[in-house]
């Protein structure tokens, strides 16, 4: 008798699973077993000289590298949001009110005068009209005067704490522009704005020079 019942059971079972395939009605939602973010993407933290953090998002996909630098987030990097900007534009527009189309993340900004036509890959394709916005925050362990000194084709403009430091602003060939500030030890928020207009010269260079020290390209150590 009890194996009779069994084999009932058995066979109620295998009805209720067949009933659920072949009509969903018989059936609830199936749960993921693990929840996905939404949007499928992870927050990871960057930040400049490897000297603080800034929250910023890893794409999805494939990473692309260009001289102005890679989809993929890198480690104490400079985030750079990339913007579409009209034809004609002649200066650095307020890229605080415009949305932007694109993220690159660069260790250094060393690109000296070159040609660019092959634009932002899996970003977008202009390479030309278009500006950059690079922030991020330096940690300074040795206060005095810096120097800093910015090379660009088309406009550039370097503030760091809301204060201007360099101003190059404008359409003009690889023109070098510099200037002093004096940081005290701690974090400070830099931020490069650059914007290039016709095709397709372009140059971008960001020096400093520490107390006492020599110039040397701003990179991540």
């Amino acid at each position: 008798m009890r194996h009779a019942i069994a084999q009932t059971l058995s066979f109620i079972a295998l009805a209720i699973l067949i009933g659920c395939y072949v009509d969903d009605g018989n059936c609830p939602p199936v749960q993921p077993s693990t929840p996905v973010a939404a949007g499928g993407e992870a927050t990871v933290g960057v930040g400049v000289q490897a000297t603080g953090t800034v929250q910023t998002t890893q794409p999805t996909g494939p990473a692309t590298v260009t001289v102005f630098g890679s989809t993929q987030p890198i480690e104490g990097a400079l985030r750079g949001n990339i913007f579409a900007l009209p034809e004609g534009t002649a200066r650095l527009p307020d890229f605080a009110q415009m949305p932007s189309i694109g993220t690159i993340y660069a260790s250094s900004i060393d690109i000296a005068a070159r040609s660019f036509d092959s634009g932002f890959p899996g970003v977008t394709d202009r390479f030309e009209w278009f500006g950059i916005r690079y922030e991020g925050t330096v940690n300074i362990t040795t206060g005095g005067s810096y120097g800093f000194r910015v090379v660009s084709d088309d406009g550039a403009r370097l503030t760091i704490d809301g204060q201007v430091v360099v101003d190059n602003d404008g359409v003009h060939p690889p023109t070098s522009r510099a200037g002093q500030v004096v940081l005290q030890p701690g974090a400070h928020r830099i931020m490069l704005d650059y914007f290039q207009g016709p095709r397709v010269q372009i140059a971008l260079q960001l020096f400093w020079t520490p107390p006492g020290g020599q110039e040397q390209v701003f990179a991540v150590r």
